[in-house]
């Protein structure tokens, strides 16, 4: 038996709720979630059932309780629950195997977990948070409830439940997470809202849902003592870059003054005779997912990235590029490896201080700039302390945000007006 996360009384049990799935019941919900201003705001106002202190308790059809998943029948049940959800479609394989599932139980990089039915014990949903201890960030990768139960749930609250609950447990871990959620469902965003989770980016084309591609909204929430102390903010932006830094500095609630420098001249020379030693690599694991890497002898430069065959995208890109005469043969040969592999997507996030590859990316025909990270990458130079990125993608796609109304409504608004601008 998978053993209980939290044993607080479940509030919201009583003798007359039952988990009847009559189409005519309707779950009350409470209303007006207030949202809060950083991760910590989280911690301290809401409890472990997702409810917010300054709201009513919610009387819920079915009530549910959290759950830490140990065994591999957790698995098997999890896995059933992507399947109802996604039927056929979901493009991850790994998390439809409940071999893997159940070894990452005891991996500290995740953190699961499932809700329980109260009165009968069965597991209806979901969820589970990475962890990079590098960065430490924290990483909403999903939360599923079987299509049975989605009308019949609070799952605003089980939301709530699942932030309160993870953050509780590695607050001392991480300094900020995100979700990346789906611009043509808004609920996902409206929930991340209630966590101060806010749009810093979009990415274009990115997903595939049910076979058809989507854009995707870069939701991320920040620690408190990072947004107060914690970030270092660049000295130097190019004008391209200024709309974007504002955005984020009103969603962090911060600003500072920032000088407008022009864009680097970024024709590199290109070393003809070393373009032969550059050595390129690729390999594939069990669950068909190809890393590649792009790597120059001489000087020791390297460019890695994860290739998911499933959506056709090339991200989780790292490199290390000191050699401006080998920048442009470099990305060349990456986008050579890319087209190999059918990449319909790709994604880079390039600290500001590399003003150099900024302005390569900048002036790339193929980019995009997709947003503004603050406080995102690790500085070298101030230990402890984040600087800004910026996000650049390439999709294959024709990108229309105006033929989607939600894609409008609640995270893209300032990446259209941007563009246009």
């Amino acid at each position: 038996m998978a053993s209980q996360l939290q044993t607080i009384p479940n509030p919201l049990s009583s003798p007359q709720v039952t988990e009847t799935l009559e189409p005519t019941k309707k779950a009350q919900r409470g209303k007006n979630f207030p949202p809060v201003r950083d991760i910590d705001e989280i911690v301290e106002k809401y409890d472990f059932e997702g409810n917010h202190a300054d709201v009513p308790i919610v009387k819920r059809i079915v009530p549910v309780e959290l759950f830490l998943p140990s065994t591999y029948e957790d698995a098997r049940a999890i896995v059933k629950i992507y399947q109802a959800v996604y039927q056929g479609h979901f493009p991850y394989p790994e998390m439809l195997d409940p071999a893997y599932i159940y070894s990452t139980f005891s991996n500290p990089t995740f953190f699961w977990g499932v809700f329980k039915t109260t009165k009968r014990g069965k597991i209806i949903g979901c969820y589970t948070v990475t962890v990079d201890k590098t960065t430490r960030t924290g990483y909403l990768r999903g939360l599923n409830v079987h299509p049975r139960y989605q009308a019949r749930v609070g799952i605003r609250e089980m939301a709530s439940a699942v932030m309160r609950t993870f953050l509780e447990s590695r607050i001392d871990e991480i300094d900020k997470w995100y979700i990346e959620a789906r611009t043509a469902h808004t609920i996902v965003q409206y929930l991340g809202r209630t966590g101060d989770l806010l749009p810093y980016a979009m990415m274009l084309e990115k997903d595939v849902f049910y076979e058809q591609r989507e854009t995707d909204a870069l939701l991320i929430s920040y620690k408190r003592n990072i947004r107060e102390n914690g970030r270092i903010f660049p000295e130097a932006l190019p004008s391209a870059l200024i709309p974007f830094y504002e955005h984020a500095n009103r969603m962090m609630r911060c600003g500072k003054p920032v000088n407008v420098c022009t864009v680097e001249d970024c024709s590199f020379p290109t070393d003809v005779v070393r373009i032969r030693d550059i050595q390129i690599g690729k390999t594939t694991d069990n669950y068909g997912y190809t890393y590649i890497t792009i790597c120059d002898p001489t000087s020791g430069d390297v460019i890695g990235g994860t290739f998911t065959p499933s959506v056709k995208t090339l991200e989780k890109v790292k490199f290390h590029l000191t050699d401006s005469a080998m920048i442009g043969t470099m990305l060349a040969k990456f986008h050579e490896a890319a087209w190999s592999l059918g990449a319909e997507y790709i994604e880079w996030v390039v600290p500001v201080s590399d003003c150099k590859l900024t302005a390569y990316f900048m002036r790339h025909p193929m980019y995009t700039i997709q947003g503004y990270l603050p406080a995102w990458v690790g500085s070298k130079t101030y230990p402890g302390k984040y600087e800004d990125a910026v996000m650049f993608g390439f999709t294959r796609h024709p990108v229309n945000p105006g033929a989607n109304p939600a894609v409008c409504s609640i995270t893209a608004g300032f990446f259209i007006r941007s563009v246009s601008a």
